[in-house]
């Protein structure tokens, strides 16, 4: 995991998350450095993918058995 994120920060590839996923980074890393840390963290990590109603609808006929990884 270090080394995708090491590749995320040296701009080599670029890392996305859902919306979602974001208030769980922030407990986390305000847990660890505090809110202002927190926000930063996020702020400069990674871009928040857009989640709309056809990401939503192509998730609930996905293969894959977790719905929450589908989005």
């Amino acid at each position: 995991m270090r080394n995708l994120f090491n590749l995320i920060d040296r701009k080599i590839i670029e890392g996305y998350i859902t919306a979602s996923t974001v208030t769980d980074i922030y407990h986390i890393s305000k847990k660890e450095k505090g809110h202002n840390s927190a926000l930063q963290f996020i702020e400069h990590l990674i871009e928040v993918v857009d989640v709309d109603k056809k990401v939503i609808l192509k998730s609930l006929i996905s293969k894959l058995n977790n719905f929450k990884d589908t989005i």
